[in-house]
């Protein structure tokens, strides 16, 4: 499922997250790099709440997850 659903998501030209229930992302799409300026390897796993507390940010995304 989760991959027909990057598949749908990779097309737009928006960053897309998604994050479960706990608040960590599970799904970032390729455009995460020219919206936030980070890999979306660099967020996954890690914590929408801090990320967005402390701003997506490359340095930020650089540091180990909590």
């Amino acid at each position: 499922m989760w991959e027909k659903i990057g598949d749908i998501l990779s097309t737009l030209h928006e960053g897309v997250t998604i994050a479960d229930a706990g608040g960590i992302f599970v799904y970032a799409s390729k455009s995460c790099k020219e919206t936030f300026g980070v890999e979306p390897d660099q967020i996954l796993g890690r914590s929408a709440r801090l990320l967005e507390q402390n701003g997506i940010t490359a340095e930020f995304a650089e540091t180990e997850p909590a």
